[in-house]
């Protein structure tokens, strides 16, 4: 049974945790996985697999996912490392203090037949985002991989040090086609070492989760499942919603997620005088009691990679509109499984108009769904 080491920088909420979690149960009874965080905790870790070992960071290596005020409370010498760390990553780079980090206050994880990093990093004045470099010092395997679920060029990561990075792993797996196309757009020299990995998905559940309590809307109820952030394009469909409203439509809007724009969303919603339309309703574990009965999922984003949230939609034979975005092609217009717009205010407003008024089916309905073609991929990936 082969010996995998997986790194992740934590297991909070959010779309690669729960990529990984589906992971985790897809292949967790073929392999000897060792589960490496670097911060502990975190709402999914329970859904981790029991029989997989779970390793944390030492406190100097977990700084980096801490504020300087939850290092303080670790320790002095973690608050102390945290500081110089993020003042080097300012100044500089992150490369001496992740080095640091990664290679000596982290005492070594051993031997392993293949390594992989979960989490891609961000650009590199933040100390950050080490799952990289904890594969490539932290341990010895003959395959190193690091997964990719981003638009390389747009995220904000596309740097000379995370080139250089990139370029000393053996393999990178992209979580759909067109991820893996623009990568190697950005960097052509990894043609060769970058190969296709699928999310999983976990259908029964969802479909199991999407029952419990499902939600019952009065009108054509519209539902985004998003982090509330500015890159999501949520702050500007609340205009676009509004106007579908003053024209009469019986809509509503419910967004399920948190973040940082909380606040200017509830604004935005006051100010439209939306209260009775627009509902937040924060994040969720199962978010599929608001999908079940909804009349379509809308992704307004400005960039996307892979969302998982497209296929949960699949599962529940709940519609979609999403803008153009790296994937939405690929995992929505080719699969005949909702519709794609383009990226502006009027093109959203457009397609979102003509769904609402026309009595049409969008979806490819009772589609088998399974991990077959995922499982088949990661094999693949790490040589079997």
């Amino acid at each position: 049974m082969k010996k995998i080491l997986i790194c992740i920088n934590n297991m909070n909420m959010g779309g690669i945790q729960k990529s990984l979690v589906e992971l985790l149960k897809q292949i967790n009874e073929q392999y000897d996985i060792t589960l490496f965080c670097i911060k502990s905790g975190g709402e999914l870790i329970s859904l981790v697999p029991s029989n997989i070992k779970i390793v944390y960071a030492t406190k100097i290596l977990r700084t980096s996912e801490l504020s300087i005020n939850e290092a303080f409370h670790e320790s002095i010498h973690s608050c102390f490392f945290r500081i110089v760390g993020s003042g080097i990553s300012k100044w500089i780079s992150k490369k001496i203090p992740a080095y640091l980090a990664t290679r000596v206050f982290q005492p070594y994880l051993g031997e392993f037949d293949a390594a992989i990093s979960f989490s891609q990093p961000i650009e590199e004045h933040q100390f950050y985002m080490l799952s990289n470099e904890v594969v490539l010092y932290s341990c010895s395997a003959p395959i190193k991989i690091s997964f990719l679920h981003c638009d390389y060029l747009n995220y904000g990561g596309n740097t000379k040090y995370n080139k250089k990075i990139y370029m000393k792993f053996d393999k990178v797996a992209a979580v759909s086609d067109s991820v893996k196309k623009r990568f190697v757009e950005t960097i052509p020299e990894m043609s060769n070492k970058v190969f296709t990995v699928y999310n999983c998905h976990d259908y029964e559940k969802i479909r199991s989760l999407a029952e419990e309590n499902s939600v019952i809307y009065e009108n054509k109820a519209i539902v985004s499942i998003a982090r509330l952030t500015k890159e999501k394009g949520l702050t500007r469909t609340v205009e676009i919603i509004s106007r579908l409203i003053n024209e009469g439509y019986d809509i509503s809007w419910h967004i399920i997620g948190g973040g940082p724009l909380k606040q200017e969303l509830q604004q935005l919603i006051k100010k439209y005088n939306l209260n009775n339309r627009i509902f937040l309703h924060g994040e969720q574990i199962n978010p599929y009691k608001y999908l079940k009965n909804a009349f379509l999922l809308l992704v307004p984003s400005f960039h996307e990679a892979a969302p998982m949230v497209f296929e949960e939609a699949h599962a529940l034979n709940i519609p979609i509109l999403t803008t153009n975005t790296l994937s939405a092609k690929e995992l929505v217009e080719n699969k005949k499984i909702g519709y794609v717009c383009g990226n502006t205010n009027k093109e959203i407003y457009d397609k979102l108009k003509e769904i609402i008024s026309a009595d049409i089916d969008l979806v490819t309905k009772d589609e088998r769904c399974d991990n077959n073609e995922q499982c088949n991929q990661f094999k693949k990936l790490i040589g079997e």
